[in-house]
């Protein structure tokens, strides 16, 4: 029998969004573009001069998270648009369900 997998991230996140509100997305989009792009940056800035040790790294991580937080961003948005697409056209074929019945 073969292992059960972990749903991925992203559709976790689809289904997330399926469920919720229609202004969550870009609350959730915003907020991770948000943290990756000034928390990041803030959370690997070196607290002392004298940690070199992991200077090169803070810094690699630093740098990047600014570059890479509008994908992050864009793909969180790309998710809610797939997921609100699936739940207007759920919604309409339930619309019409329930004419055709009453």
């Amino acid at each position: 029998m073969p292992r059960r997998r972990k749903p991925e991230f992203l559709q976790v996140l689809y289904d997330l969004f399926r469920l919720t509100p229609i202004w969550v997305g870009p609350v959730v989009a915003a907020c991770s573009y948000g943290l990756i792009r000034w928390g990041v940056p803030a959370l690997f800035e070196p607290a002392f001069p004298e940690e070199a040790a992991n200077r090169t790294f803070n810094h690699i991580v630093s740098n990047l998270a600014p570059m890479v937080a509008p994908y992050v961003g864009g793909l969180v948005l790309f998710v809610w648009l797939f997921a609100l697409f699936d739940k207007i056209s759920n919604w309409k074929s339930l619309e019409n369900d329930k004419q055709r019945f009453d």
